[in-house]
Parts: structure tokens; sequence; C-alpha cells
């Protein structure tokens, strides 16, 4: 199989909608191939590749081939063993490689490159112990979509007609100034002790859940009692079928039967949303429909979380609630698929909430055992009967609750950007720490336009004053250097779970030929952008995120040369960063873009103005800024900060 998804339309839509998610599939034979962009910055980007098994049977070891369009290059991949050099070859890994009947797997790439599409040429798989499953290879041009009647094609079509294409551009136009306030949804798929419930006796967690989000956010909840994850998705039979699990339902085509409320769900997620899963009680039933076995558990998990990431939405894996089981004066574990929820999440790098082991200790901190009688009842009294509603394993209001509040300390420790979304009290205090060099930097003396300031010392100005600016910016270093004089490790051993650190470097790491000197060592200054600086980064975000601190990266401010002509000096480290923090899901203030900005628009004045610190002999230090310029770049951090969502923007003034 053939397939084409690139043309000049594409790129212009990408440039409209900053990112675009391209896809397209062709069935042919038995096997489906879908190549899907989920993230481009322009020089690079990021992709999904899904094989989809159409057939009756299992299918294994499958393997995909394809070429990047227009020069670009893969620099990396997971969920796969990735080989050749355009064209790429990339092979399943042993815990993905058996493909259930009407299932999929997925692996990802990163590449360089402004072409983000590309030509996927072979797709294979083996079905069976020994027969071979190869999508036909057929050349599919953009013009033959429409032409082709004997393929079945699910495409957004590379050609489409003039007027097509208007409408597009202007639905894209209107809608862009919005997009960013889109509200997230969180959508949650589980059992009784997460649904709703009714007007009285019992409540699932996900009942208020809501009410801990500002109104950014929107909750569906669609878990309903009595479901396992099968019978949550599927409409499943009361037999065992042919491959040990419960049957499943097929339609006229031999597809499964899905569920309204996963249709739903596939149909409203989008990017920037969420879809929480919590499976695992019902599951180990003995009979069906509800029997799961650990396979088909994780097959589904996976199978949603795929789901979920196609969309541009994050899954989150729930271990399931515990019931209150006791052991003497000690609650103790009482649910099944704790492993599979959890190891699975670290194959798939999917974030996993332990709620089976949160809600454990919360009955021992809260002496729930024993309980008198040995279990609960309708007569149950004191805390535990407050807790539980009438049995061992569901909630009343105030333990569905408790039970909530877990799952967001979860969100919290995982320091998710969900978090920034969670209700905050503004007169608390809080620690925004900084991490940069002399553009950020505090100093002493900046009451004339001789003197140089930094934004870091002007940031408490945009905001109120419970807000505490720690500016640890020192002139002169790079991303680096502030790691090997230890500085960074000053930071960690100040800051604490929920602050911030603000992350400005890529000015000192361009210099080529400048060193400084470390125990006696001379070291270079210069960091290439694609490769040493990102991997100085990657330690401010390994760090943060073991401390739940909330980072954001602030790109470098570009030179003087962008005054009235847009260059650029620091653009390499900028993009970097930029790259970096999309990879990584790291909140990023764009300074770089908004100061070209700025000073393009401030242009034609002889020269900027209040802007730039100005030396004693009367030039134009092209670098660094002068009180008003600190103010103006303080400002458009804090606006930075507002644009990426962060809950820091509830203290502005």
């Amino acid at each position: 199989m053939v397939f084409h998804a690139t043309n000049n339309h594409h790129r212009k839509l990408r440039a409209l909608w900053g990112i675009a998610l391209l896809f397209a599939s062709i069935n042919v034979a038995a096997i489906q191939c879908r190549y899907a962009v989920s993230n481009d910055w322009g020089s690079g980007f990021t992709a999904n590749i899904t094989v989809t098994n159409n057939t009756a049977v299992m299918i294994n070891n499958w393997q995909v081939q394809w070429r990047q369009n227009g020069g670009s290059t893969v620099t990396g991949s997971w969920n796969a063993n990735l080989s050749g050099n355009n064209p790429y070859s990339a092979r399943n890994m042993e815990w993905n490689a058996a493909i259930a009947p009407g299932a999929s797997q997925s692996f990802g790439v990163q590449g360089n490159g402004e072409d983000s599409t590309a030509t996927i040429t072979s797709c294979t798989a083996a079905g069976g112990n020994t027969s071979s499953i190869k999508s036909s290879t057929v050349a599919v041009s953009s013009k033959a979509f429409s032409s082709r009647a004997a393929l079945s094609v699910n495409t957004t079509s590379s050609k489409r007609s003039s007027a097509a294409s208007s409408a597009m551009v202007s639905s894209a136009q209107s809608n862009s100034s919005t997009a960013a306030n889109n509200a997230i949804t969180l959508w949650i798929a589980g059992d009784s002790t997460v649904a709703n419930g009714g007007p009285s006796c019992a409540f699932g967690w996900g009942r208020d859940f809501g009410n801990h989000f500002n109104s950014n956010v929107n909750v569906q909840n669609l878990a309903i009692g009595g479901r396992s994850v099968r019978t949550w998705l599927y409409d499943v039979q009361s037999s065992i079928g042919s491959d040990g699990e419960c049957a499943l339902t097929m339609d006229s085509s031999g597809k499964r039967v899905l569920q309204n409320r996963w249709k739903t769900t596939l149909s409203g997620m989008k990017r920037g949303d969420y879809l929480f899963i919590q499976f695992g009680i019902n599951d180990g039933s003995s009979s069906c429909p509800r029997r799961v076995g650990s396979n088909a558990f994780m097959q589904e998990y996976q199978m949603m979380a795929e789901a979920a990431r196609a969309r541009g939405a994050t899954p989150i894996f729930i271990t399931p609630v515990s019931a209150i089981r006791c052991s003497g004066n000690t609650a103790v574990a009482s649910r099944g698929f704790l492993s599979e929820t959890i190891n699975l999440g670290a194959s798939l790098n999917v974030p996993v909430i332990d709620l089976h082991q949160r809600s454990i200790g919360l009955y021992n901190q809260r002496g729930f055992c024993p309980i008198s009688g040995g279990s609960v009842s309708a007569g149950t009294g004191g805390a535990v009967g407050a807790f539980f509603c009438e049995d061992n394993t569901h909630f009343d209001l105030g333990g569905a609750k408790d039970i909530g509040s877990l799952v967001v300390q979860g969100i919290r420790d995982l320091n998710l950007p969900l978090t920034q979304h969670l209700k905050t009290n503004t007169s608390e205090t809080v620690n925004v720490y900084l991490a940069g060099d002399s553009i950020v930097q505090s100093y002493t003396d900046t009451a004339s336009a001789n003197d140089q300031a930094g934004w870091g010392q002007m940031l408490q100005q945009q905001y109120k004053s419970n807000v505490i600016i720690h500016n640890y910016a020192a002139g002169g270093r790079s991303a680096r250097r502030f790691i090997d004089e230890g500085r960074l490790n000053t930071i960690w051993g100040k800051a604490k779970r929920g602050d911030y650190l603000l992350v400005q470097f890529g000015t000192n790491d361009g210099h080529k030929t400048a060193t400084y000197t470390l125990n006696g060592q001379a070291i270079p200054y210069y960091l290439d952008p694609a490769t040493d600086f990102k991997k100085y980064l990657l330690q401010y975000i390994t760090g943060a995120r073991s401390r739940g601190i909330n980072l954001a990266f602030v790109t470098p401010t570009p030179r003087n040369s962008a005054y009235c002509t847009g260059g650029n000096g620091t653009g390499a480290w900028a993009q970097a960063m930029r790259e970096l923090a999309a990879a990584e899901g790291i909140q990023l203030i764009d300074l770089n873009l908004k100061t070209v900005n700025y000073l393009k628009g401030i242009c034609p004045a002889p020269t900027p103005e209040n802007f730039f610190f100005r030396r004693t002999d009367g030039s134009v230090d092209g670098t660094h800024f002068q009180e008003n310029g600190a103010r103006i770049l303080a400002r458009l951090v804090a606006d930075g900060v507002a644009e990426s969502g962060m809950m820091l923007d509830n203290y502005r003034k």
C-alpha cells in the first residue's frame, strides 16, 4: 500500500491552525495503516502510526515501512523498534506484537524538517502461526481518492474543491482566535465507585469531581455501575468466545458493537482533554458478561489510551479504589488488576494514579478498622457508616467526595498541566523561582538609562503582594553553567511542591569560543541547540517533576537585530525550548517571539528608545535592558503565564 499525504494545501492549513492533525488511512486487504501528525512546530514534528487488524483472527509481528516527505528525517521513536534511513522501518516491541481482531497498536516518531507528512509504503503482519498478511501495494495519489470506488478510504483528502477549501480556511480563521479558550473536558470511564449515582446512596467520586476545577474545565462522567472495562466499551454476550474471553457482539460488517458512551467519548474528545479510566472491580467476575482476563484488560486500556492520544487528549489510568477490608486494626488491599494498570501505564508512558493504595492509606489514617460487626451494613454507624453506603464497596456522599479529593491529589503529585486548572485560594503565599542569565537577574541600581536591569526583578510588579519572587538568575550563565555551579541544586533545596520555576537560557549558550573555569578546567559555554542544550534543560524538567514544582520555559530574548528586521540571534535556542516543551508537555512562555514582535512594532523609531540600556559612550547595548525595557519584558512574561493557563495568573494584579 502506498499513501501520499502532502501538498501545499496542507502547509497553508498548518500555517492557519498552528498545529494540524493531518491524517489518512486506507483499508486494503486485511490491515489498515494510519499516519497522524500530533504536533508540528515548523522545523520539527511528532506523529503516531497506527496498525489496525481488520481480520477475524489475531495477528502479530507487525512491521510498517514509510518515507518522510520533503526531506524531513525521523530522529527517534517510542513503542516500536526503528531502523532504516528514509525509508524507515518499524517493528513491534515484544509486549505489543499481538493485535486482536478489530484492535490496533500504535507507535510514535519524532523528526526534524518543515514537512511533517509521510508516505506509508508497506504494512505487514503474521496471521495465526504461519500465514503472512500484507496490505496490497497500491499507488493511491491524492487525485485518486474520490474515483477509486474499489478502495475503502477514510481520509481528509489532500485535494478539495476550491469552495470546500475556502470554507475550511474561513472556518480555521474564524476559530483561531477562540481555540485557546476552548474548555478542557475531563472524560471519565468507570464503574459504580466512579459514577454520579442517583438522588440517594450510593455515589461515586466522579459526581462532584468538577467542583475541584475552574471554569475552564468541564466534566463528562460516563461511568456506570456494574461495568467491567469491556461491558463499558462493548455489547458483551454471556458466553465464552474462542479466545477465552466473553464473546463480543459483532455488527453485519464483523466489527465490534460499541456502547453509546464510548461512541460519545470518541466523537467528543479533543486536543487538550483528559480521559480518566478506572476499572478492575467487576472485571474479576467469574462469569460473563463482566469477566475480563488480564491480557484483554490491558488490551482495552491500551486501545483507550491510544484513542485519546490520537485525538490530542491525555489518558490517565487509575487503579480501582479499595473496598474496606480489615486485618485486625489495619485496612488491607482488596482489588485485582493493580499490576496490570500500573505496569501498562509505565510501558505506555501513561500517568497512573494509584487510587487503590491512596484509599487504603485514607482508611488507615481515619482508623476505620476494625469494623463493628465485621462488615459495613445499613446499621453501621460512626465514621465508617458515614463514609460507606450499606456495604464495603460503595460510598455515601461524604466518602465519594473524599475519594475524589484523593484523585485530585494524584493529579497534583503527577504535576500534570491539568493542575493549573485546579481552584486555588489566592490569599495563600506563592513562591516563584527564577533560573536564568543577565537578562533575568536583579541589579542594585537601575535608575538611569545607562543602568542595566533584568525582567526578573520587575516581575513582582505584575502580581499581588503574596507572590514572592526568588531570583537566582546570574549574568554569564548558560543552562549548563547554572547547574555546574550548584545554583539549580540551591533552588531544589528551597522550592516546595506547588511552587513555580521559570527557566530562561539561550543567550550565553550560543557563544562558540567563550569558556568559563570550573575546578581549574575550562568549560565551553556553547551548547548545541538540537542536542546538548536540550540535554541540560531535561535536568530542569526531571528535577521539577520529581518535586512537584510547576515548571515553565521562557524562551531567550532576541538581540537588537530583531529591531525592524525581525532578526533573531537566539532563535535556534528559542526553537529548541519550544520543541522540548512540546515533547515533554512543559508550559512555554515565548518571550523570544513576543520581544521580536515588540521590536518590529516600535519601528521606525531611530533606536529602540527606553528599551535596551545605553552604554556610557552613548551606544545602545543590543543584548541587555534598561529599567523600562525590563519592565516591559516582565509584562510580556506575565502575559505568557496567562496564555499558558498557569494558575499563577490568578494572582496577577
